[in-house]
């Protein structure tokens, strides 16, 4: 996954303000991409997603899930069980880059696979709506992909379901009000495509239901 064209934008109408970060600059940014998807269970087993990073640009590979707060996903070739992230949880990744470019005033590019896969443009942000014409296509790695979106299916739906809605409440709680400009739009981008997802991952289950049909 590429960031490119890396801007800090201020301002907004004919009073918006840009300017080029220093590579200082890109690196805090990275950490903090970095630490974000840490937080939500993407790990990389090299210690950081962060490949690369420069004046423009920021290079993010080997994202992988943690285990501990996933669990595995099921091959849909072997059906054996590993850290490989499946459509809905790549979309979550997506939207946690959105949402940490959105929360540090950045304008930039963010495609993967090589320009297929559009995640944002400028300050624009791209969500499940507009990627659900890839939800058959190969979004995941080359050795291991993930070829339609109910492909590595999680080992337990429940646990998958249960992160989905803690991740969800946990990247809110980042949005602080005081902080952003555009506060209310950040939170409906998140609540949307969050929405999108329970509705119609084949994965997710209302935890909740489960419970109540167990007892």
């Amino acid at each position: 996954m590429e960031i490119r064209k890396i801007r800090f934008v201020f301002g907004r109408g004919h009073n918006v303000r840009t300017y080029t970060p220093t590579v200082d600059e890109i690196r805090e940014i990275a950490e903090k991409i970095d630490n974000a998807l840490y937080e939500c269970g993407f790990r990389s087993p090299y210690g950081t997603t962060i490949k690369d990073y420069g004046r423009y640009y920021i290079v993010i590979s080997n994202v992988r899930l943690g285990k501990d707060v996933w669990g595995l996903n099921v091959s849909p070739f072997t059906e054996r069980r590993y850290p490989i992230l499946n459509y809905w949880q790549w979309g979550i990744v997506n939207v946690v880059i959105n949402v940490i470019l959105d929360m540090n005033s950045i304008s930039a590019n963010v495609k993967s696979l090589k320009g297929m896969f559009i995640i944002r443009q400028g300050v624009q942000k791209f969500g499940f709506i507009d990627w659900s014409h890839m939800e058959d296509h190969n979004i995941g790695s080359i050795i291991n992909p993930i070829s339609w979106s109910e492909a590595w299916r999680p080992y337990s739906e429940i646990l998958f379901s249960v992160m989905v809605d803690a991740i969800e409440k946990k990247i809110l709680s980042w949005i602080k009000k005081d902080d952003m400009e555009n506060y209310e739009e950040l939170r409906d981008y998140v609540k949307d495509n969050f929405a999108y997802l329970r509705k119609y991952c084949p994965f997710y289950v209302r935890v909740r239901t489960v419970v109540e049909n167990e007892r």
